[in-house]
């Protein structure tokens, strides 16, 4: 499902972080309706490092160049400095769709139920936010994987 869930089903009750993180987005929303990429730094995402991957835009695809560490974690992968049309084909996975409708509709697009095949396995919810190095165009993405309340890993 690329164009994900409704923004306001991302509740506390559903997951604390990956909502706070979200408001966290929010508050960085310029008149433009664009975040810049110098938000996402981290200092200001102490809570959530690790959990946070950034990409960026070449064309129609994506490079990872930051895989967050809990991400490879959970995945036990790493993809720094992969094409994300490689980990769809590699994970099965609907990221490159997800990321043309943030980029078509400059706007988050959230899972609430994505499965990483661990052991234990466990559900994340995904967060996918459209970030701008220029101020102008969205150039980047910061994708958010942090397990679900009640996962065993949460």
């Amino acid at each position: 499902m690329p164009a994900g869930q409704p923004l306001d089903s991302l509740t506390p009750a559903i997951n604390p972080r990956l909502s706070a993180l979200l408001d966290f987005w929010r508050s960085h929303l310029s008149p433009d309706q664009l975040v810049a990429k110098k938000a996402f730094n981290p200092f200001d995402l102490q809570p959530w490092l690790g959990y946070i991957s950034i990409f960026e835009r070449t064309g129609s695809d994506f490079i990872i160049r930051l895989d967050g560490s809990e991400i490879v974690r959970m995945t036990g992968e790493e993809w720094t400095g992969r094409l994300v049309s490689e980990a769809d084909r590699h994970f099965k996975i609907d990221l490159i769709d997800c990321l043309t409708v943030m980029i078509a509709e400059n706007r988050p697009i959230y899972h609430a139920t994505h499965f990483i095949a661990t052991k234990p396995f466990i559900t994340v919810g995904r967060l996918i936010m459209p970030l701008s190095k220029n101020g102008r165009d969205i150039t980047h993405a910061a994708v958010a994987v942090i397990p679900n309340l009640g996962s065993p890993l949460q």
